[in-house]
Formats: structure tokens, C-alpha cells, sequence
């Protein structure tokens, strides 16, 4: 939880704000550490988006895929972005 912190307090929604008071943002805003394995989809196009994610550890590739597997890198995610917002 102490790394989650001190990554969230980094990244450009919780600047600024205390420990406390993120600690109690999470709280409300109902927090769920999710592990993802490498080479692992989190999101494909289509999906319903309920909540969006912040990369705490690694990195998440925002990727396209075409109908003969090619794959075009469209962004990366490192610790502290945002993504599927």
C-alpha cells in the first residue's frame, strides 16, 4: 500500500494532496489493486470502461491490432499514468 501511495502521490490527480487525504480518496473512490501478467490484455476495444487505471509498477502498452495480428504501438504507459480514462 506504501509503494501505491507514493506513486498515486506523484501522478497528476493526487498532487498536492496529504497522505491522509489520499489515503481517504481511495477509500471513497473504492480502490482495487488489480495484478496484470505480462503480454496480458487488460482492455480491448469494445470494452465497457467503468473505472480507469493507474500504472503503479511496469508499464502498459496502448496497442492496435489489425486483421493479420500486425501490432502498432500506439502509447505507453509508465509508473504514475493513466489509462482507459
Amino acid at each position: 500500500m506504501k509503494e501505491m501511495l507514493s506513486v498515486l502521490r506523484t501522478s497528476g490527480i493526487f498532487s498536492g494532496i496529504s497522505e491522509e487525504e489520499t489515503e481517504k480518496m481511495l477509500h471513497c473512490l473504492e480502490v482495487r489493486p488489480e495484478t496484470f501478467q505480462k503480454d496480458e490484455y487488460i482492455l480491448r476495444a469494445g470494452d465497457r470502461v467503468e473505472a480507469f487505471g493507474v500504472v503503479i509498477t511496469g508499464k502498459v502498452m496502448i496497442i492496435q491490432e489489425d486483421f493479420w495480428g500486425h501490432r502498432n504501438i500506439l502509447s505507453k504507459c509508465h509508473t504514475g499514468d493513466f489509462f482507459g480514462e
